[in-house]
């Protein structure tokens, strides 16, 4: 990704408004990774790296897509690693790991932060977390930045890969990110 996109995130993370002191940490913790890391964007960067993932609400704005994550046994916002050859920002990355991962074409992954009043381009949450060793990755930080989608009219379509989950339901959900992107939308849509 190029040194430009990393300016503007940490442009937007400077003005970015937290849900709570602990999500305030993960804006700190990732505006002073981006602002130290010679490669952030790059899952070789051994301390850690910027990943993203889409909150994808349904037509109606009721229901959210998850994804089961195998190595974790959870069912979570699908997302990933930054492909800088591919992505030019972290909400292109998110869309394509929500193409990748739920099966709808990136035509019909609408970007809905406006939706919640966020300005372009800004995540509806962000998120730090450990990563366990896997393979041949050591223990490693992923700085997730969460974006909020919704689907074009199209019909929601639940399937072995995608679980729909009622919006309310997820208000008091046990991982943090989950918990925190559907408390943020949920005082928005009702």
């Amino acid at each position: 990704m190029l040194e430009r996109h990393r300016l503007d995130l940490m442009d937007i993370l400077r003005a970015y408004p937290a849900l709570d002191a602990a999500e305030a940490g993960h804006v700190s913790r990732t505006l002073s990774f981006l602002e130290r890391a010679a490669g952030p964007f790059s899952r070789h960067t051994a301390a850690g790296h910027i990943t993203a993932s889409g909150f994808l609400l349904d037509p109606a704005g009721r229901r959210v897509a998850l994804v089961f994550h195998g190595k974790l046994g959870r069912w979570l916002q699908p997302g990933g690693h930054c492909e800088p050859d591919l992505d030019a920002t972290t909400l292109e990355t998110a869309r394509r790991e929500l193409d990748e991962e739920t099966g709808f074409s990136r035509d019909a992954l609408v970007p809905a932060g406006s939706l919640v009043g966020l300005a372009d381009g800004a995540p509806l949450t962000v998120d730090v977390h450990e990563v366990p060793a896997d393979g041949g990755f050591p223990a490693h930080l992923h700085y997730d930045l969460v974006y909020l989608f919704r689907l074009a009219d199209v019909a929601p379509r639940q399937s072995a890969a995608v679980r729909w989950t009622p919006l309310a339901g997820l208000t008091y959900n046990p991982d943090r990110s989950l918990g925190r992107c559907a408390r943020k939308v949920g005082q928005f849509i009702r």
